[in-house]
């Protein structure tokens, strides 16, 4: 009677052919490749999350039309301010930019882009009723992307410099302009550049990323690894960040950490004064780290020179340039 009773084949289907069920599926597999927006991409546009991402837009089309409701908070303050955006968007275009063919296009670049990649995400992790699960899960597949990007980061610029092989020659590529994307810097180093289009995109998704990594290793109180695990994994994304050699990161990351360390001042003297020997301990091994790494490989140098090459580069004109453009149309 138990077996007839427990109708485990008819449960299962029944969670294959439900729509949660495959949303949930999707977002892991979209969070899970947010990184590759160039390595395995189909075209400069069509890349696996854009995929995956649709789909999940297409799914929550499903689901409005087979409950004919809204997740409960879904609608904010922000959907309201996005919904604003779009109005302004669509009425510039409709005043401004009818029959103006790239007018339209960054109209529908806008629209569709706040549509799948926001309204349809959020959608999904609303969709899910048990908060606590939904907050773990992202952080977990968020930290094994991230884990992922930094490991084949530190293994590209390895196996690049030290043994001539540079691994994202195997890759594909959407272009080839990115297929041989030059990654030197200085005539000296390869940088990684991981599976974005060039080593500042990289370094612009790791900035993003890592502290949720660290948020869900040390103050989420979620993530149960050892912290021999944990202390490893924080120093590839280091790695990673090093290896890639962006002069943005070299700037925004310790002024980041200038602002966190004043906002929680009082919180750190606390930790420092309770644990002064573990800190010291930490403090000095982190140091000889970075004087061994430093030793090898001059990254002091690197860095500094790195500043320097990009603040008399052509992108820095170019942007100039940009400033000076508003500048001249502001005063007229």
């Amino acid at each position: 009677m138990d077996i007839l009773q427990n109708n485990k084949p008819g449960e299962q289907l029944q969670k294959r052919i439900d729509l949660d069920y495959w949303s949930q599926l999707i977002l892991w597999a979209y969070i899970l490749t947010m990184p590759f927006v160039s390595a395995f991409a189909f075209t400069g546009t069509i890349s696996l999350p854009l995929i995956f991402a649709v789909a999940l837009f297409f799914l929550m089309i499903l689901k409005l039309l087979q409950t004919g409701k809204l997740p409960v908070g879904f609608l904010g303050m922000d959907i309201i301010i996005i919904c604003l955006f779009l109005f302004l968007v669509i009425f510039s275009f409709l005043i401004n930019g009818w029959g103006n063919s790239k007018s339209l296009n960054h109209a529908v670049a806008y629209v569709t882009t706040l549509l799948i990649f926001y309204a349809g995400i959020k959608f999904t992790l609303f969709s899910i009723s048990d908060k606590k699960f939904v907050v773990k899960k992202v952080l977990q597949f968020i930290t094994y992307t991230t884990l992922i990007s930094a490991a084949f980061a530190a293994f590209e610029f390895a196996s690049s410099n030290f043994f001539g092989l540079n691994i994202n020659n195997y890759i594909p590529r959407p272009s080839e302009s990115e297929a041989w994307y030059d990654a030197t810097v200085l005539a000296l180093y390869y940088r990684a550049r991981g599976f974005a289009p060039e080593s500042g995109h990289f370094t612009f998704m790791m900035e993003l990323f890592s502290p949720l990594v660290i948020y869900y290793f040390y103050f989420s109180g979620l993530c149960k690894w050892s912290r021999l695990l944990k202390g490893l994994s924080v120093f590839i994304i280091i790695l990673s960040f090093i290896f890639a050699l962006s002069t943005a990161s070299f700037v925004i990351i310790p002024v980041a950490f200038l602002f966190a360390s004043l906002i929680y001042a009082r919180k750190i003297f606390l930790y420092v004064k309770r644990y002064f020997l573990k800190f010291m301990l930490t403090t000095t091994i982190i140091s000889a780290i970075i004087l061994l790494l430093n030793y090898f490989f001059s990254f002091y140098t690197l860095i500094f020179l790195s500043i320097t090459e990009k603040i008399d580069s052509d992108s820095f004109y170019d942007r100039q340039a940009k400033i000076k453009i508003i500048d001249h149309k502001g005063a007229e």
